[in-house]
């Protein structure tokens, strides 16, 4: 695809998914936490989309990161290499918020971030975001909120994935259904992420469809 073709599909791309995309941002910010009509208003002004016409890393490695995301549709990946050697410390799909670890810090992250093809994204400056908290009523507590919200859901990951086995693997394919039976996401990141060998998520995966516990093709 030309360069032109793809920024073509990028803008259309942009004014189709635009509202819908904010309007689920708001209901999953409401789930958390009261959202007051000047806060909403503010976030639907400065959200900004991204689409992904291709597969590439976002953020490096040990480079300060200023942007925060929604994934309206699509995944993200976030990774480190450590001595030649990559580890995948989350997968992130649609209605997540990927908020780096150096956002609103001003510190070099320890991670890179991948985004896959055809994600479509909503981002949020750290500039945007430092003005928010100072100057919309409620978007402080709000935020504090959310970041409790995602650190208990984090926890509740870790300790299924952690437990290994089918379980881990069930618990996976539950949440992102959408990698079953594509390639967006390669098994051998999904493995690294699950804290397995490839041949063995694909023989757990291959018994979880044989038995009915995972839908087949």
């Amino acid at each position: 695809m030309t360069l032109k073709r793809k920024l073509s599909k990028k803008k259309l791309k942009d004014a189709e998914m635009s509202k819908p995309a904010l309007d689920r941002l708001i209901k999953l910010l409401k789930s958390i936490g009261p959202l007051e009509t000047p806060a909403e208003n503010y976030i639907r002004s400065v959200m900004k989309p991204k689409f992904s016409v291709e597969t590439h890393d976002l953020h490096e490695q040990d480079e300060p990161i200023d942007k925060s995301y929604f994934i309206a549709t699509g995944f993200m990946l976030i990774y480190y290499i450590e001595n030649g050697v990559k580890y995948v410390l989350r997968i992130c799909g649609p209605d997540e918020i990927v908020s780096p670890d150096s956002f609103l810090t001003g510190l070099k992250s320890k991670y890179y971030i991948k985004v896959f093809k055809d994600a479509y994204l909503l981002m949020i400056t750290e500039a945007e975001m430092e003005y928010a908290q100072a100057e919309i009523p409620g978007i402080a507590t709000l935020t504090l909120k959310t970041i409790r919200s995602f650190e208990a859901k984090e926890l509740e990951r870790n300790r299924i994935i952690s437990a290994g086995g089918q379980k881990s693997v069930l618990y996976f394919y539950k949440i992102y259904p959408g990698l079953l039976y594509t390639k967006i996401i390669g098994d051998e990141d999904i493995a690294k992420y699950l804290l397995m060998s490839r041949s063995t998520l694909s023989l757990l995966r291959n018994d979880l469809i044989r038995r009915g516990l995972i839908p087949k093709k």
